[in-house]
Parts: structure tokens; C-alpha cells; sequence
């Protein structure tokens, strides 16, 4: 977490040291969006041969939002900060299922994603068109579901359910392209790949578990959203 916040100051000692050693042709851009997040998530596990397993666990899918407060230098280039939160919807997949013996299915109450990062890109001079990279040195996605027992496993444990909760902490990075509609309004399209290299297991008194040796979760989402460039200030 200290880490994660000198990244976050570094990030904006950049910015202002840009606006001072660059004092023409920068301009201060605020830009809120929303979209529509949809995508998949699957673990890697490592058996002691080094052999890899990828399992899919299911799709994602639900609104988010978020915004980027970006410093532009002379219109073509741009970097900063940028937040979201997604609120999705999990729904299992059918290999998840049944690899898991005593599993009759899983009941989602409630899926979130949050990231905070920084990107930077180009907007061409000509077409109304630009592009960007990010980088998400926070990336964590929280999961709470209900693992639905089958009638079996049931009748043997006494359970009909068991309550998981789950946040997943990693890094991600996201490419970008935008379609500016009118100056104040772009339509945008992000694909963002996500590697999780721990969780916390919130029933278990918290208990952090770190992957290694190439264990991992991931999720692989696209965002569809509309944006609202708005310059604040100008140089």
C-alpha cells in the first residue's frame, strides 16, 4: 500500500514538475466517463512439473465509471491519472463447475473491480481520433458469492450453501482508442488485461495468500464508454 501511494504522488510531482519546466502549450484536462465493462476471468495453476493449467471461471459483465485528470502538451499529447469502478455481475463457468466435485453451481452477490493508475497518449492533429497505453499499479477486484452445493455434497455436510468472499490484488494494462464526437464528447473503447498475485480470503480472518512460480488469476475486459473532455485550464 506504501508502494502504491509514492506511486501516486510521483505520479502528480511529474505532472506539475511538466507545468513549470513547460509553461506554453499545456493545458489541464478533467475527463469523467461511463461505461459498459464486459470480459472473462480465468486462474493459471502450476502443477510440480512446471506444468501450466489454465482454468476459465466465467465472464463478467456491468457498469463502471471513472475519470482522468490529464495534462495536455499542445493538444497532440497527453498524460495523467486515471480512476474507475466497475459494479459486474460473475457468472460461472461450466468448466469451473465441474471441475469441482460437490459444486451445483454459483449464486453472485456482488462483483466489483477498482483501479487507479496512469496513462499517456496521442490525438492526431487531423481526424478526430486518439489513442493511449495505461498502466494500473492498483487493480483490485472484490468478489462475494454464494457456492451452491450439490444434493449429495448437501446431504453429507449438512450445507446447502457456502458464502465466499474473495479480493484479488494485482496490477493490469490497458490500451485505448477514442472517437471524439464533438470536442466535449468521445466515445471510447479500452481493452484492459488484469494478473491478480494475491488474495484475501475475508471468511478466513482475512488470510492473504501470495501466488507464485506462475500461479496466477487474470481477467482479459473490454470497456465501452462515453467520455466528457472538459479543459480546465490553459497555458
Amino acid at each position: 500500500m506504501i508502494k502504491s501511494k509514492n506511486i501516486v504522488y510521483g505520479v502528480f510531482a511529474s505532472l506539475f514538475f511538466s507545468l513549470g519546466a513547460h509553461a506554453s502549450g499545456l493545458s489541464l484536462t478533467a475527463e469523467p466517463y461511463l461505461g459498459y465493462t464486459m470480459g472473462s476471468m480465468s486462474q493459471t495453476t502450476v502443477e510440480s512439473n512446471q506444468t501450466k493449467t489454465t482454468t476459465d471461471l466465467g465472464s463478467l459483465k456491468g457498469l463502471g465509471f471513472g475519470a482522468r485528470a490529464l495534462v495536455e502538451f499542445q493538444g497532440l499529447f497527453f498524460v495523467g491519472p486515471d480512476f474507475s469502478y466497475s459494479k459486474l455481475g460473475y457468472a460461472a463457468s461450466d468448466q469451473f463447475i465441474t471441475n469441482i466435485p460437490g459444486l451445483s453451481k454459483v449464486v453472485d452477490n456482488g462483483t466489483s473491480r477498482t483501479t487507479l493508475g496512469v496513462v499517456a497518449g496521442v490525438e492526431l492533429p487531423i481526424l478526430p481520433l486518439r489513442f493511449w497505453v495505461g498502466y494500473n499499479f492498483l487493480d483490485q477486484l472484490n468478489s462475494d458469492c454464494d457456492v451452491v452445493l450439490s444434493q449429495a455434497a448437501s446431504q453429507a455436510t449438512g450445507l446447502n450453501s457456502v458464502n465466499q468472499k474473495y479480493d484479488y490484488s494485482g496490477t493490469s494494462f490497458k490500451v485505448g482508442a477514442g472517437y471524439k464526437i464533438l470536442p466535449f464528447l468521445s466515445a471510447n473503447l479500452e481493452y484492459i488485461r488484469s494478473s491478480y498475485s494475491s488474495y484475501t480470503d475475508v471468511n478466513n480472518n482475512n488470510k492473504v495468500t501470495e501466488l507464485t512460480n506462475g500461479a496466477s488469476y487474470s481477467t482479459s475486459t473490454w470497456m465501452l464508454s462515453v467520455s466528457a473532455p472538459l479543459s480546465a485550464l490553459s497555458f
